[in-house]
């Protein structure tokens, strides 16, 4: 709050000439007396007196004329020909004001804010300023105006301010006016417009206030809400420097330096910076220092620099103050000094400046020049954030940070990030998105995602990398690989490692864009030359798995193990373990595989497990193989399921069903076919389990989905035979996808459901097709069902000769009644030459392999002498071969061996035993034989 703009008054509308109301002044007229002290203040017509002017203000105050009162008070305020006295300026502004005079209630709004005279007392200033304001006293609007902007006395409120900032323009008061342009160009409590901004400006300079014209000229000179013309700005600010205004003079030497509107001239510019530092401009005596310490346009001098922030800190520059402490923290132009250092900070800090009491309070959190104290850091730092400081808000979130884990400071730390960032701090942005990343929801992902797109609009490589991320995931953006490629390689040209390592990444997996492994090791290399540690991890694997270059992947294998890599951990310990391209080291290669198992990788948890199991370079504890196992298993680790499945099923001393069944449904869940097949099984046959047709088809199913042919057959014919789980359609479909992948039983299944004319599928054309393919993959059963059908004379795919030798393929593949059908054949000379030999020789075979009606021919051969030599000793060995596995025929033949005598003695009684178990077959030949031997 200022009063530095004059403060109208009511002026009596025509003064007269001092000899005319000199009269009544002295008679006692108060007005006229009033009248003559405006005359001697103004020097109208007269010398200007201020002594006289007081003497008749004076009289007139005496008499509680309330402009008297107030025109006394201003000379008081300012010592014109009164000693200053600020409790007299109070007691005289209060009468007027209280008189109604609108100027002096302003002014005595302004004591109240000021403390001038008075204790501070924010709501009477706010009280007073608005009797002025509401009776139209455009200082009184303007301070008012500033209350509710700065929330003095009253509720903080933009649009009562902006309200009474515009009712004092109207007046033409030019701080209001002023006040305005910049409340448009930052966009404070208006929508920001640098055109309105320019306007109100423009509307200042119009009427020829001083600040307006360099507010214009710095519109031309940077293009603020008006087309950019900086020779015009460079002309207006000429103009005002010649006429010796400060302001300006300097503002010349900022366009000399920086090249506005004239070509850069440093010399030039610091003759203008001298011309106002010698007329006592305190930012004059500071730019002269920062032209030094930047060396703009000549040569940098530090210590002729710091000699000039000196003088503009001994001034109260609080800049200056700032460079020079700045300077003495860094011994830049001066002797590093601490002290003096934190010294200056705190002078600079306590004007306000933002930068110092950031440095401040970070001096104070580390305890750097000064003793460390918490609370004043926190004190500094919240000032500089307050102020909207974005380095001190950041520092202040990080300070919360620091503070005991039980204290919750989370929302504290969130707040002051936020703001950091709103006003586009990156390292405030990068924390933000961060933080939300690791939350873990969809609306947390989007807004890292935001945050991180602010940081990536000005190119922080770390958040530009971690937006990468987010696309390479499809957390909270669509996921994108082509995105996330493009982000990762700007990030990485910026320099950032990590960026660097996920670009390599992606060339190496080919990931939104070609597989490029030079590409991907030269950016895994560029990471590792820029200290990132995890990128020996991926140049060691790399090189094993995609240049097949095992001396270069161990080359980074201990590195990668000293960045803490898991796979580095076990494919070193591996490697010891073997002695592959190392030294054998089994005892250091335990130990690394236990440092991986412990931190829960799976590979080296299994082959820690498989040391145990083999006892080779550990002893053999299988309680500590299944241990390790079972880590790997929860893990999901298919190799370690199975290894469970195999010691519960198979080790005597820890077998055990259920936890044997358990890890196999693991395993099978995880799609491991072999197991999801034995587990069928064990389900359809009730082994080690309850019997359920559910579970098998629930198992069989899923090998089945992973086209394993056996599982599809196994799962048809389950559909196709239980009467529960009924489903021919289903039944039907797995049988095709199994015969489909060549499986021969589908095939054949297959064949005989098309080929049954019970049933709507019945297409014998698409039977006879996989009969025929089941066949030729050499199915005997197949064969033989076809020759069945080919030898059929009133079937209706009649083929004799085909037939003929499906039947003789399915005889030659050990189809016992092939063989007998084919022995047959050759005995009738059917569809081939008669052969008995021949034939003989296929019965002999049939019936070797277990055909009992070759059995029966062959010892009829034997006994006749057909086809071979008759022999009844081998006749005999076949009938008690026969009649032993209970066939009547063979019983009756073996009752004639005996009645006969046959190739043994003859036994009457063993011959009605045979003959008795024959006939109870329903054999009539037996029957008879019995009544025969009954009738002697």
């Amino acid at each position: 709050m200022d009063n530095s703009s004059n403060i109208t008054r009511d002026d009596t509308d025509n003064i007269e000439l001092l000899e005319d109301i000199l009269p009544a002044a002295n008679a006692g007229d108060a007005q006229a007396q009033y009248q003559a002290g405006f005359i001697y203040e103004q020097g109208q017509d007269t010398p200007q007196d201020f002594e006289y002017a007081a003497y008749w203000y004076a009289k007139a105050a005496e008499q509680d004329y309330p402009l008297a009162q107030f025109a006394l008070g201003q000379l008081i305020h300012y010592g014109h020909g009164l000693e200053s006295n600020p409790l007299t300026v109070v007691r005289w502004t209060r009468q007027a004001a209280e008189q109604g005079l609108a100027c002096a209630q302003g002014f005595l709004g302004y004591l109240y804010i000021t403390g001038q005279g008075v204790e501070v007392n924010e709501p009477e200033a706010a009280k007073w300023l608005t009797k002025g304001a509401v009776q139209g006293d455009a200082y009184a609007q303007h301070c008012l105006a500033k209350c509710y902007e700065q929330g003095l006395g009253c509720d903080a409120s933009m649009d009562e301010a902006v309200y009474w900032y515009t009712t004092a323009a109207q007046q033409s008061y030019c701080p209001a006016i002023i006040r305005l342009g910049e409340l448009y160009s930052e966009g404070v409590g208006v929508e920001q417009s640098l055109e309105l901004a320019f306007q109100w400006f423009e509307q200042a300079a119009n009427l020829g206030y001083k600040d307006g014209l360099l507010r214009v000229a710095n519109c031309y000179a940077y293009g603020l809400g008006v087309e950019e013309d900086e020779a015009r700005a460079f002309d207006l600010i000429r103009q005002l420097a010649k006429a010796d205004v400060l302001d300006a003079v300097v503002q010349l030497g900022f366009y000399y330096r920086d090249g506005i509107g004239v070509e850069p001239d440093t010399a030039t510019a610091l003759e203008w910076f001298h011309q106002a530092a010698n007329e006592g401009d305190v930012n004059a005596i500071f730019q002269i220092g920062y032209t030094y310490s930047k060396g703009i346009g000549i040569d940098a001098d530090r210590v002729v620099a710091c000699e000039w922030y000196l003088k503009s800190a001994e001034l109260g520059h609080d800049w200056g103050q700032y460079n020079l402490g700045l300077a003495y923290i860094n011994g830049d132009g001066v002797e590093q000094d601490l002290t003096q250092a934190i010294y200056w900070y705190r002078r600079a800090a306590k004007q306000g400046n933002s930068w110092a009491q950031n440095n401040l309070g970070r001096a104070y959190l580390v305890g750097k020049g000064v003793d460390k104290n918490d609370y004043l850091a926190y004190l500094w730092l919240r000032r500089a954030a307050e102020q909207g400081f974005p380095d001190a808000q950041f520092n202040l979130a990080q300070f919360y940070q620091t503070l005991p884990e039980e204290e919750d400071h989370q929302e504290a730390v969130l707040f002051w990030w936020t703001e950091a960032a709103k006003r586009h701090d990156v390292d405030g942005q990068f924390a933000l998105g961060c933080y939300y990343q690791k939350q873990g929801q969809l609306e947390d992902y989007q807004r890292a995602v935001f945050w991180f797109q602010q940081g990536a609009e000005q190119e922080d490589p770390r958040a530009i990398n971690c937006l990468g991320s987010l696309y390479q995931s499809g957390e909270g953006v669509e996921q994108d690989d082509a995105q996330a490629f493009e982000l990762y390689q700007q990030a990485a040209e910026l320099g950032n490692p990590n960026a660097a390592c996920n670009l390599g990444f992606f060339y190496e997996m080919g990931r939104g864009c070609d597989k490029n492994i030079d590409r991907a090791l030269h950016w895994y290399h560029s990471a590792a030359e820029q200290g990132f540690a995890n990128a020996s991890a991926y140049l060691a694997k790399c090189y094993w798995f995609e240049v097949d270059d095992d001396e270069a992947s161990m080359a980074w294998l201990p590195q990668a193990v000293s960045s803490g890599d898991l796979w580095a951990h076990y494919h070193l310990g591996v490697k010891l373990i073997s002695g592959e391209g190392i030294a054998k080291d089994p005892e250091r290669g335990v130990g690394l595989l236990r440092v991986a198992a412990e931190q829960g990788y799976q590979k080296a948890q299994l082959n820690l497990g498989h040391c145990y199991f083999n006892g080779d370079v550990l002893e053999f504890d299988i309680e500590q193989a299944i241990s390790w196992y079972q880590c790997a298993a929860e893990q999901d680790n298919l190799a370690a399921q199975l290894m469970l499945v195999q010691i519960y099923d198979d080790d005597s001393e820890n077998k055990d069903c259920t936890l044997y069944f358990h890890w196999a449904k693991q395993a099978a869940e995880l799609g491991d076919i072999n197991t999801q097949y034995n587990l069928a099984l064990a389900y359809r046959d009730g082994k080690g389990v309850e019997p359920s047709f559910t579970e098998a088809v629930y198992w069989f199913t899923k090998a089945a989905q992973q086209a394993d042919a056996e599982a599809q057959y196994e799962v048809a014919c389950l559909y196709l035979s239980d009467h529960e789980l009924a489903n021919r359609a289903q039944g039907l479909s797995w049988l095709m996808q199994a015969a489909e992948l060549g499986f021969v039983k589908a095939e054949f299944q297959l064949a005989i459901e098309y080929l049954d004319d019970d049933t709507p599928e019945f297409d014998l054309n698409l039977g006879m097709q996989w009969l025929r393919a089941a066949a030729e993959h050499d199915s005997v059963a197949a064969q033989l069902t076809l020759a069945d059908f080919m030898l059929d004379a009133d079937g209706p795919v009649y083929e004799p000769n085909q037939g003929f030798e499906w039947l003789k393929l399915a005889a030659a593949n050990g189809h016992s009644k092939a063989q007998f059908l084919l022995g047959c054949y050759y005995d009738e000379g059917q569809y081939c030459q008669q052969d008995q030999a021949e034939s003989y020789q296929w019965f002999l075979t049939s019936a070797m392999n277990g055909y009992l009606d070759a059995q029966v021919v062959l010892i009829q051969y034997y006994w006749h002498g057909e086809g071979t030599e008759e022999d009844d000793q081998r006749a005999l060995a076949w009938t008690m071969a026969l009649a032993e596995q209970g066939h009547p025929i063979g019983q009756y033949f073996l009752g004639r061996f005996y009645e006969t005598g046959a190739a043994l003695e003859q036994d009457l009684q063993q011959a009605k035993h045979w003959y008795q178990l024959a006939a109870e077959q329903g054999d009539t030949d037996a029957t008879a034989r019995l009544q025969a031997l009954g009738r002697q």
